[in-house]
Protein backbone atom coordinates (compact mmCIF):
# COMPACT_ATOMS: atom_id res chain seq x y z
CA UNK A 1 0.00 0.00 0.00
CA UNK A 2 1.27 3.46 -0.83
CA UNK A 3 2.26 5.59 2.11
CA UNK A 4 0.94 9.02 2.98
CA UNK A 5 4.18 10.50 1.72
CA UNK A 6 3.92 9.01 -1.77
CA UNK A 7 0.54 10.06 -3.20
CA UNK A 8 1.90 9.83 -6.75
CA UNK A 9 1.82 6.04 -6.45
CA UNK A 10 -1.93 6.05 -5.89
CA UNK A 11 -4.20 5.73 -8.88
CA UNK A 12 -7.97 5.91 -9.06
CA UNK A 13 -10.11 3.86 -11.48
CA UNK A 14 -11.96 7.05 -12.41
CA UNK A 15 -8.77 8.63 -13.75
CA UNK A 16 -8.62 11.39 -11.15
CA UNK A 17 -5.26 12.73 -10.08
CA UNK A 18 -4.06 12.67 -6.46
CA UNK A 19 -3.23 15.98 -4.85
CA UNK A 20 0.39 17.03 -4.89
CA UNK A 21 0.58 16.67 -1.11
CA UNK A 22 -1.17 13.98 0.92
CA UNK A 23 -3.73 15.12 3.45
CA UNK A 24 -6.37 13.39 5.53
CA UNK A 25 -7.68 10.29 3.69
CA UNK A 26 -10.60 11.18 1.42
CA UNK A 27 -13.02 9.02 -0.59
CA UNK A 28 -12.54 9.05 -4.34
CA UNK A 29 -15.51 11.07 -5.74
CA UNK A 30 -16.20 8.34 -8.31
CA UNK A 31 -15.54 4.93 -6.76
CA UNK A 32 -16.06 6.16 -3.16
CA UNK A 33 -13.13 4.11 -1.90
CA UNK A 34 -10.89 5.77 0.63
CA UNK A 35 -7.27 6.28 -0.27
CA UNK A 36 -4.28 7.67 1.57
CA UNK A 37 -4.27 10.84 -0.52
CA UNK A 38 -6.69 13.64 -1.22
CA UNK A 39 -8.13 13.69 -4.73
CA UNK A 40 -8.45 16.61 -7.08
CA UNK A 41 -11.87 16.94 -8.62
CA UNK A 42 -10.39 17.61 -12.06
CA UNK A 43 -10.84 14.87 -14.69
CA UNK A 44 -7.54 13.94 -16.29
CA UNK A 45 -8.83 13.33 -19.79
CA UNK A 46 -11.80 15.62 -20.36
CA UNK A 47 -12.91 19.23 -20.15
CA UNK A 48 -16.70 19.06 -20.40
CA UNK A 49 -18.80 21.89 -21.80
CA UNK A 50 -21.79 20.63 -19.85
CA UNK A 51 -22.86 18.05 -17.30
CA UNK A 52 -26.33 16.84 -16.44
CA UNK A 53 -27.41 14.53 -13.63
CA UNK A 54 -29.97 11.89 -14.57
CA UNK A 55 -32.85 10.94 -12.29
CA UNK A 56 -30.74 7.92 -11.37
CA UNK A 57 -27.97 10.37 -10.38
CA UNK A 58 -25.62 9.42 -13.20
CA UNK A 59 -23.54 12.22 -14.67
CA UNK A 60 -23.76 12.85 -18.42
CA UNK A 61 -20.96 15.08 -19.74
CA UNK A 62 -20.73 16.72 -23.14
CA UNK A 63 -17.92 18.74 -24.59
CA UNK A 64 -14.31 17.87 -25.11
CA UNK A 65 -11.96 14.96 -24.64
CA UNK A 66 -8.25 15.72 -24.62
CA UNK A 67 -9.37 19.34 -25.11
CA UNK A 68 -10.21 18.65 -28.74
CA UNK A 69 -14.00 18.91 -28.68
CA UNK A 70 -14.74 15.22 -29.02
CA UNK A 71 -18.32 14.49 -27.88
CA UNK A 72 -18.11 12.35 -24.76
CA UNK A 73 -21.70 11.44 -24.00
CA UNK A 74 -21.44 8.49 -21.66
CA UNK A 75 -21.40 5.34 -23.83
CA UNK A 76 -23.33 7.13 -26.60
CA UNK A 77 -21.58 8.05 -29.82
CA UNK A 78 -22.50 11.24 -31.64
CA UNK A 79 -24.03 10.93 -35.13
CA UNK A 80 -21.50 10.26 -37.87
CA UNK A 81 -22.44 13.58 -39.50
CA UNK A 82 -20.89 15.48 -36.57
CA UNK A 83 -17.60 13.60 -36.23
CA UNK A 84 -14.72 15.67 -37.67
CA UNK A 85 -12.99 14.16 -40.69
CA UNK A 86 -9.60 15.02 -42.18
CA UNK A 87 -8.05 13.13 -45.07
CA UNK A 88 -10.85 10.59 -45.01
CA UNK A 89 -10.54 9.55 -41.35
CA UNK A 90 -11.94 10.76 -38.02
CA UNK A 91 -9.59 13.41 -36.65
CA UNK A 92 -10.30 15.40 -33.48
CA UNK A 93 -7.04 17.35 -33.63
CA UNK A 94 -7.07 20.94 -32.43
CA UNK A 95 -6.14 23.79 -34.77
CA UNK A 96 -4.57 25.43 -31.72
CA UNK A 97 -2.17 22.66 -30.67
CA UNK A 98 -0.09 22.79 -27.53
CA UNK A 99 3.66 23.09 -27.41
CA UNK A 100 5.33 20.32 -29.38
CA UNK A 101 2.07 19.10 -30.91
CA UNK A 102 1.63 18.92 -34.70
CA UNK A 103 -0.58 21.37 -36.55
CA UNK A 104 -3.43 19.51 -38.28
CA UNK A 105 -3.65 19.49 -42.06
CA UNK A 106 -6.07 20.82 -43.12
CA UNK A 107 -6.72 23.16 -40.18
CA UNK A 108 -10.50 22.71 -40.34
CA UNK A 109 -12.10 19.30 -40.86
CA UNK A 110 -13.64 18.59 -44.25
CA UNK A 111 -16.75 17.14 -42.58
CA UNK A 112 -18.25 17.14 -39.10
CA UNK A 113 -18.12 19.82 -36.47
CA UNK A 114 -15.94 22.88 -37.05
CA UNK A 115 -12.91 23.61 -34.91
CA UNK A 116 -14.04 24.77 -31.47
CA UNK A 117 -17.70 24.50 -32.51
CA UNK A 118 -18.74 21.19 -31.02
CA UNK A 119 -21.78 20.30 -28.92
CA UNK A 120 -22.19 23.25 -26.58
CA UNK A 121 -25.33 22.88 -24.54
CA UNK A 122 -26.80 19.80 -22.90
CA UNK A 123 -30.07 19.38 -21.05
CA UNK A 124 -32.25 16.58 -19.72
CA UNK A 125 -35.98 16.91 -20.40
CA UNK A 126 -38.44 16.68 -17.48
CA UNK A 127 -39.38 13.15 -18.57
CA UNK A 128 -35.97 12.05 -17.28
CA UNK A 129 -35.11 10.08 -20.40
CA UNK A 130 -34.70 12.56 -23.27
CA UNK A 131 -31.25 14.12 -23.41
CA UNK A 132 -30.86 17.09 -25.78
CA UNK A 133 -27.60 18.53 -27.13
CA UNK A 134 -27.01 21.28 -29.69
CA UNK A 135 -24.03 21.99 -31.94
CA UNK A 136 -22.63 25.47 -31.29
CA UNK A 137 -22.99 26.40 -34.97
CA UNK A 138 -23.21 24.61 -38.31
CA UNK A 139 -21.18 21.53 -39.18
CA UNK A 140 -18.46 22.21 -41.75
CA UNK A 141 -20.41 20.49 -44.56
CA UNK A 142 -23.40 22.74 -43.85
CA UNK A 143 -21.69 26.04 -44.60
CA UNK A 144 -19.48 27.73 -47.16
CA UNK A 145 -15.88 27.30 -45.98
CA UNK A 146 -14.92 30.50 -47.81
CA UNK A 147 -17.33 32.55 -45.68
CA UNK A 148 -17.82 30.63 -42.43
CA UNK A 149 -18.87 33.65 -40.34
CA UNK A 150 -21.89 34.37 -42.52
CA UNK A 151 -22.99 30.85 -43.51
CA UNK A 152 -22.74 28.80 -40.29
CA UNK A 153 -26.36 29.46 -39.36
CA UNK A 154 -27.89 25.99 -39.81
CA UNK A 155 -26.80 24.02 -36.76
CA UNK A 156 -28.09 20.68 -35.45
CA UNK A 157 -30.05 19.39 -32.47
CA UNK A 158 -29.27 15.85 -31.31
CA UNK A 159 -31.53 13.83 -29.01
CA UNK A 160 -30.75 10.71 -26.99
CA UNK A 161 -32.99 8.22 -25.22
CA UNK A 162 -31.31 7.38 -21.91
CA UNK A 163 -34.11 5.21 -20.49
CA UNK A 164 -31.54 2.42 -20.31
CA UNK A 165 -28.57 4.20 -18.79
CA UNK A 166 -26.15 1.53 -19.93
CA UNK A 167 -27.40 1.62 -23.53
CA UNK A 168 -28.25 5.20 -24.55
CA UNK A 169 -29.56 5.59 -28.09
CA UNK A 170 -29.40 8.50 -30.53
CA UNK A 171 -33.03 9.11 -31.50
CA UNK A 172 -33.03 12.31 -33.52
CA UNK A 173 -31.09 14.90 -35.46
CA UNK A 174 -32.80 18.14 -36.43
CA UNK A 175 -31.91 21.40 -38.17
CA UNK A 176 -31.98 24.67 -36.25
CA UNK A 177 -31.36 28.04 -37.88
CA UNK A 178 -29.52 30.41 -35.57
CA UNK A 179 -30.25 34.16 -35.52
CA UNK A 180 -28.07 36.73 -37.27
CA UNK A 181 -27.03 40.26 -36.33
CA UNK A 182 -25.00 43.17 -37.70
CA UNK A 183 -21.51 43.68 -36.30
CA UNK A 184 -19.73 47.02 -35.78
CA UNK A 185 -18.97 47.24 -39.50
CA UNK A 186 -22.55 46.53 -40.52
CA UNK A 187 -21.71 43.01 -41.71
CA UNK A 188 -24.06 40.09 -41.14
CA UNK A 189 -22.82 37.56 -38.59
CA UNK A 190 -24.32 34.41 -37.04
CA UNK A 191 -24.99 34.32 -33.30
CA UNK A 192 -23.62 30.95 -32.18
CA UNK A 193 -25.43 29.32 -29.27
CA UNK A 194 -23.81 28.62 -25.91
CA UNK A 195 -26.40 27.05 -23.58
CA UNK A 196 -29.77 25.30 -23.54
CA UNK A 197 -32.39 24.30 -20.96
CA UNK A 198 -34.98 21.64 -21.83
CA UNK A 199 -38.63 22.45 -21.14
CA UNK A 200 -40.01 19.25 -22.68
CA UNK A 201 -38.74 16.44 -24.94
CA UNK A 202 -39.25 18.74 -27.96
CA UNK A 203 -38.82 22.26 -26.59
CA UNK A 204 -35.97 24.12 -24.90
CA UNK A 205 -34.57 27.54 -24.10
CA UNK A 206 -31.44 28.55 -25.99
CA UNK A 207 -28.89 31.35 -25.59
CA UNK A 208 -27.40 32.61 -28.89
CA UNK A 209 -24.86 35.43 -28.55
CA UNK A 210 -22.26 37.38 -30.49
CA UNK A 211 -19.31 36.52 -28.23
CA UNK A 212 -18.35 40.17 -27.73
CA UNK A 213 -17.54 41.68 -24.35
CA UNK A 214 -14.76 43.00 -22.15
CA UNK A 215 -11.32 41.98 -23.41
CA UNK A 216 -12.32 42.02 -27.08
CA UNK A 217 -11.23 44.65 -29.57
CA UNK A 218 -14.92 45.62 -29.79
CA UNK A 219 -16.40 45.15 -26.28
CA UNK A 220 -19.95 46.18 -27.27
CA UNK A 221 -22.25 43.16 -27.33
CA UNK A 222 -24.83 43.53 -30.08
CA UNK A 223 -26.72 40.28 -29.70
CA UNK A 224 -27.59 38.18 -26.64
CA UNK A 225 -31.06 36.72 -26.55
CA UNK A 226 -32.84 33.82 -24.88
CA UNK A 227 -35.17 32.11 -27.34
CA UNK A 228 -37.59 29.20 -27.13
CA UNK A 229 -36.84 26.44 -29.64
CA UNK A 230 -39.53 23.94 -30.65
CA UNK A 231 -38.62 20.95 -32.83
CA UNK A 232 -41.82 18.90 -32.48
CA UNK A 233 -42.62 19.39 -36.18
CA UNK A 234 -39.04 19.52 -37.45
CA UNK A 235 -37.67 16.91 -39.86
CA UNK A 236 -35.70 14.13 -38.20
CA UNK A 237 -32.80 13.57 -40.61
CA UNK A 238 -31.17 10.81 -38.57
CA UNK A 239 -30.42 7.79 -40.77
CA UNK A 240 -31.81 9.49 -43.88
CA UNK A 241 -30.04 10.55 -47.11
CA UNK A 242 -30.18 14.18 -45.92
CA UNK A 243 -28.26 13.49 -42.71
CA UNK A 244 -24.81 13.84 -44.29
CA UNK A 245 -25.53 17.38 -45.49
CA UNK A 246 -28.57 19.44 -44.56
CA UNK A 247 -27.47 22.88 -45.81
CA UNK A 248 -25.08 22.95 -48.80
CA UNK A 249 -23.08 26.20 -48.69
CA UNK A 250 -25.21 27.26 -45.73
CA UNK A 251 -28.58 27.05 -47.51
CA UNK A 252 -31.07 24.68 -45.84
CA UNK A 253 -32.52 22.07 -48.18
CA UNK A 254 -36.16 22.58 -49.14
CA UNK A 255 -36.94 19.01 -48.09
CA UNK A 256 -36.02 19.74 -44.45
CA UNK A 257 -38.28 21.54 -41.98
CA UNK A 258 -36.15 23.18 -39.27
CA UNK A 259 -36.98 23.73 -35.62
CA UNK A 260 -38.75 26.99 -34.87
CA UNK A 261 -37.97 29.83 -32.45
CA UNK A 262 -41.52 31.00 -31.69
CA UNK A 263 -40.82 33.49 -28.94
CA UNK A 264 -38.07 35.87 -27.94
CA UNK A 265 -38.11 35.66 -24.13
CA UNK A 266 -35.36 38.09 -23.39
CA UNK A 267 -32.97 40.37 -25.22
CA UNK A 268 -30.00 42.21 -23.83
CA UNK A 269 -27.64 44.52 -25.62
CA UNK A 270 -24.87 46.06 -23.63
Amino acid sequence: MASRTSPALIRCPAGLQPAARARRPQPCPSCRKRSTASWRWTPRRSSPEGRRLSHQRRIWPVGVSLRQHRPVHRRAASPASLRPVRNGVSDYSSNNPGSGQPVPNPLNPTAGRQNNQGLEGLSLAPDGKTLIAVLQSAAIQDLNSASINTTRRTTRIVTYDISDLDNPVVTGEYALQLPTYLNANGNVRVAAQSEILALSPTRFLILPRDGAGQGNADPLSRYRQVDIVDFADATNVLNTPDEAQIAPNGVLKDSITPATRPLAEHQQQC
